[in-house]
């Protein structure tokens, strides 16, 4: 509970000496007589001091040491909240009681007892996006974030890259260390076929790639970064926003796939993934203010780390489609260009100048990232695919 010194404009009735309702409730529960009782009401003074009312108290943030929590909106990140104070006692007890911290996350609520800190293995769930192993599974509120769970686009599309790859490895069997499926059978499952797609018209291929998948570890790694961005981030944008963030990017990416890699079969979801990084990104950026810094660093830090792992896979192994990759990532920057900056005029009602230069450069690398690659296909390609 906050303790407010006493201002220019505080008055204090100095006639008739207060109380102390601290003091009495530990000589006797009830109090002896009705001066003793306390009422906390706005401007009562204990002591010297000033105290508040329970519900302007509940309404309004506490602070310690002048420290006031963060009233950012949900995002992907997983962290400790602020400082929660349970206090009880006098006023002054508030700076010798524990702070207790509880978990945060935007899918999996906390479901842990009030009174029991989260261990260092809870807080790692959380932060794999795992944390609806923390606490009782069967409580009310686990089984109402479940509930939300399956309405989510995240796990279905999981478990349908899941079951994809084991037909493909049961109709054609496999081959390698990291099991991968015929390449045959990938192109008649829908893989990226730049000859099928120019050829016989069969543009269902810019899409389908994602489905599939060209071996174990190559499975593990895309579902991995999958359900640890966009499953918690799909809590905050929503199904429709998230479907349309995921599509787009992997039809951008598999455009400069044909463009870059015209005769090559490619299969995976690491552009549409790239998309929703991209777009993470930028609306990191664009609401800047609500974040902490913590959060900034940590969530900054994990994009940069994908994307460079991607980019150290892709210029060190072979096999590796930095076309669907580079595409994908510039789908999900142009549509974070175009889509936050018209969020945010809906939302305050003004069109200010750096909406209109966001809309402009969205616009413009949207262009870059669909027309321009489907053009430089149907056109430059013929020599390296020829329909005849």
């Amino acid at each position: 509970m906050p303790i407010h010194t006493l201002g220019d404009d505080d008055e204090v009735d100095h006639t008739e000496p207060v109380q102390n309702p601290w003091a009495a409730s530990t000589q006797n529960n009830q109090p002896d007589s009705p001066e003793q009782t306390f009422s906390w009401g706005s401007g009562q003074s204990v002591s010297g001091s000033r105290t508040r009312d329970p519900s302007e108290a509940s309404a309004q943030p506490s602070s310690i040491g002048g420290r006031q929590p963060s009233h950012s909106r949900r995002s992907g990140i997983h962290s400790f909240s602020d400082l929660d104070e349970d206090v009880q006692g006098p006023p002054n007890a508030m700076y010798q009681s524990n702070a207790r911290v509880i978990l945060k996350d935007p899918l999996w609520s906390n479901n842990l007892p009030p009174d029991q800190p989260p261990t260092c293995a809870q807080y790692c769930l959380y932060t794999c996006s795992c944390g609806c192993f923390v606490g009782p599974c069967c409580s009310p509120v686990r089984k109402k974030d479940w509930r939300k769970f399956w309405m989510m686009l995240t796990p279905w599309l999981t478990i349908i890259q899941v079951i994809m790859f084991i037909v493909s490895c049961c109709i054609g069997g496999v081959h390698g260390a990291d099991l991968a499926p015929a390449q045959h059978v990938l192109r008649n499952m829908g893989a990226k076929d730049g000859s099928l797609i120019k050829c016989k018209g069969q543009v269902f291929r810019w899409l389908t790639p994602v489905f599939l998948h060209g071996g174990i570890w190559h499975l593990i790694f895309n579902l991995i970064f999958q359900i640890r961005v966009m499953l918690p981030q799909e809590a905050e944008w929503g199904f429709w926003k998230t479907f349309a963030i995921y599509v787009i990017s992997a039809m951008t990416g598999s455009f400069y796939s044909c463009l870059l890699y015209p005769t090559s079969i490619s299969v995976g979801a690491s552009g549409a993934l790239m998309g929703i990084y991209g777009y993470y990104l930028v609306d990191i950026f664009s609401h800047w203010k609500r974040y902490s810094l913590p959060q900034k660093l940590i969530q900054i830090i994990s994009i940069l780390l994908f994307i460079l792992i991607m980019v150290i896979i892709g210029f060190t192994s072979t096999g590796v489609d930095n076309g669907a990759h580079l595409g994908g990532f510039m789908g999900g920057v142009a549509l974070a260009l175009i889509i936050i900056p018209v969020s945010c005029w809906r939302a305050r009602h003004q069109f200010k100048t750096k909406y209109k230069w966001s809309l402009f450069i969205g616009i413009v690398l949207a262009t870059i990232s669909t027309l321009l690659p489907l053009i430089l296909f149907w056109t430059v390609t013929n020599k390296w695919l020829s329909c005849t």
